[in-house]
């Protein structure tokens, strides 16, 4: 447990913890814009997985999962707020994921990239780190919607949000006693303590068999089932997320210390392929995992 191989088996079980969480939350994400449960969690464990072992191949300690801030945009606001359906949704991931598969395979992605001015390359890892800390306070319930301001604490009555503002205390104790794998302790301690006191309910649906992965995957070919009205959505949507697919792989990449300059060829190109993939077997585009971070001590 203390060589070498069991400090990386160590790191990749501390990093696979919180990505399970993760998988979770974007199969209730999706549900709760029409898709089925299970189904979306079986193909994004199985996506992950595939993803994981291609960045292995390729020597980079990247975890990749889905992307929970751009699942909570595509979900909440194109297709609750705005009226897409889950076929017009995934029709357009496929063709902006098309079009940066073509744009990685020829070189234009890393030069898109490198366009992006100094200041703003320089602030995206912090500005998507931001964002994940809120995103995380909000699934939390330790922030809430107000009618007056933006936000407001949550009620720590509740024991979601109680927990998760334990779990926050226990990483940051673990971190303050030197402890390496503090992030990932804090997960394990929280989860026990959780499940102690009752609040732990393990959804049966998604250990079962894949079932039902027809509701999900080739959704895209349902795109004209929707409003005619919302191919303009699209269309205004398509050139940012075609954006977002690359910039947001580029910050996680520099946060994560995997490089400081533009990734090269083989990384934008194997996540714009696994992307594709992703649009045609219904789930959102994924990325490179910030648990990624618990596993760049062993490499």
């Amino acid at each position: 447990w203390k060589s070498a191989e069991g400090s990386a088996a160590r790191a990749g079980v501390l990093t696979a913890l919180p990505m399970v969480a993760g998988l979770v939350l974007v199969a209730q994400m999706a549900s709760e814009a029409g898709a089925y449960f299970p189904a979306v969690y079986v193909l994004a464990a199985a996506l992950a997985a595939v993803g994981t072992l291609a960045f292995s191949r390729l020597r980079f300690a990247l975890a990749l999962g889905p992307d929970l801030v751009m699942a909570g945009w595509l979900f909440s606001l194109l297709v609750i707020s705005h009226g897409l359906t889950i076929g017009q949704l995934y029709a357009l991931l496929a063709v902006v994921s098309l079009f940066a598969c073509l744009a990685a395979f020829s070189g234009l992605a890393s030069r898109i990239v490198s366009a992006v001015p100094d200041c703003i390359r320089a602030v995206l890892p912090v500005a998507l780190g931001a964002m994940l800390v809120l995103w995380g306070m909000v699934q939390g319930r330790m922030l809430l919607a107000s009618p007056v301001h933006l936000v407001m604490l949550g009620d720590f009555a509740d024991p979601l949000a109680y927990f998760s503002l334990l779990g926050l205390v226990l990483m940051l104790g673990l971190r303050a006693l030197g402890v390496r794998q503090a992030v990932g302790g804090g997960l394990v301690l929280t989860a026990l303590l959780s499940f102690i006191e009752g609040f732990w309910i393990v959804p049966p649906a998604p250990f079962y068999a894949p079932e039902g992965l027809d509701r999900a995957a080739g959704l895209f070919l349902l795109a004209g089932d929707g409003d005619a009205q919302a191919l303009g959505v699209m269309a205004t949507v398509a050139p940012w997320l075609f954006l977002a697919l690359l910039l947001t792989f580029y910050g996680r990449w520099q946060a994560l210390g995997t490089g400081r300059d533009v990734p090269t060829k083989k990384p934008l190109c194997v996540v714009c392929i696994l992307n594709l993939l992703a649009a045609l077997l219904g789930m959102t585009p994924m990325t490179a995992a910030p648990a990624s971070a618990l596993a760049g001590e062993s490499g």
